[in-house]
């Protein structure tokens, strides 16, 4: 048997731990044992029906977990026994652009949205969609890259930034955290925007330039142009969404780019195309990243030696069994960075 964590009613109290029977894995799958498994904001839309009002219960939530393979199908070649890996979000997606066939939302349910997720002491892997775990890397740290690491660094390939440009960001979310680590191993100035006075100061500690308080100022725009000589940020990397994507706009500099994957404030904005036109801005939209993406994100984090900073977008790892509470951290913005679920400690077959 298999330990999963399951969704029996909308929202964190309806989560719990289950047995379910274990499946062998098929000709080109891989059984893994997940030490640790990452909470997305996209998996808290899940458990809150959010995301699927229709979701079927009970249903097994989420996408990024890191462990370690203890069977392999019978034509795997390419993966062994003991091997630590991490898993792929957007499996079909392989190398190369996007396209309709292998993105998650057009065809059919993504991994953890309405397909069944991983969030469970074990779990099925087709070989391609995993990647390996370097060895130096952590359990913890592993298990966040899956959307929010590739996600940030995605974004920063996107941007197109020059070392000593400037970008901005919101909040102190896991993307946003990943993204403030990145951009400064690219020698970036980092403008952060939040909230919070104790977040802000998190963000500054791993290396934000400016940090701007827009719940104490109702002009905190004016704060982030007047930092910037008037003229605004070379980027903004939007995690918001909603009336915040129109704050973008205004804070960027003629002819910059607002790289967007925001959720955080719902599926639907009133935009400001006269601001979008003046400043002739670039507007790109993004979804997390390809398998070749992910494999060039861990060889850019080893050639870095995994800068200090980078360990501390980890919030707090909790037992699998905590996961209502952690899912309810997550919905109060509690967090600075990633929580972690750790099943490692959790029954075993």
């Amino acid at each position: 048997m298999v330990t999963a964590l399951r969704v029996h009613q909308l929202g964190p109290d309806g989560l719990r731990l289950d047995e379910v029977p274990l499946v062998d894995p098929g000709a080109s799958e891989v059984l893994v044992r997940v030490h640790r498994a990452a909470l997305n904001y996209l998996d808290l839309l899940v458990v809150n029906g959010t995301f699927n009002p229709s979701l079927p219960l009970p249903h097994i939530p989420g996408s990024d977990v890191a462990g370690v393979v203890e069977r392999v199908g019978r034509e795997v070649r390419d993966v062994k026994e003991g091997d630590a890996v991490i898993s792929t979000f957007i499996r079909a997606w392989l190398s190369g652009p996007p396209t309709v066939a292998v993105l998650p939302y057009a065809l059919r349910p993504g991994l953890g949205m309405g397909a069944p997720g991983l969030f469970a002491t074990h779990v099925l892997l087709p070989t391609y969609g995993l990647v390996p775990k370097p060895p130096t890397m952590s359990f913890d740290l592993a298990a966040t890259l899956p959307i929010a690491g590739l996600t940030a660094w995605n974004a920063l390939k996107y941007a197109a930034l020059e070392p000593g440009q400037s970008l901005l960001l919101y909040g102190t979310g896991g993307v946003s955290l990943f993204a403030l680590v990145f951009a400064r191993m690219r020698g970036l100035r980092v403008v952060v925007v939040g909230t919070s006075t104790r977040k802000l100061e998190q963000a500054q500690a791993l290396g934000a330039s400016i940090a701007v308080d827009r719940g104490r100022s109702a002009d905190w725009k004016q704060e982030v142009l007047a930092a910037t000589g008037g003229e605004g940020v070379d980027a903004v990397f939007d995690v918001v969404g909603g009336e915040t994507l129109n704050d973008s706009i205004a804070l960027v500099k003629p002819r910059g780019r607002v790289v967007f994957c925001g959720l955080l404030d719902g599926f639907r904005v009133p935009f400001d195309t006269g601001g979008f036109l003046f400043k002739q801005a670039q507007l790109i939209g993004m979804e997390v990243g390809s398998r070749a993406d992910f494999v060039a994100l861990l060889q850019g984090l080893d050639a870095s030696g995994y800068p200090e900073a980078l360990q501390r977008v980890v919030d707090v790892v909790v037992p699998a069994s905590d996961a209502p509470q952690a899912f309810k951290r997550l919905a109060a913005r509690e967090h600075i960075g990633k929580v972690v679920l750790n099943f490692e400690e959790v029954g075993t077959p």
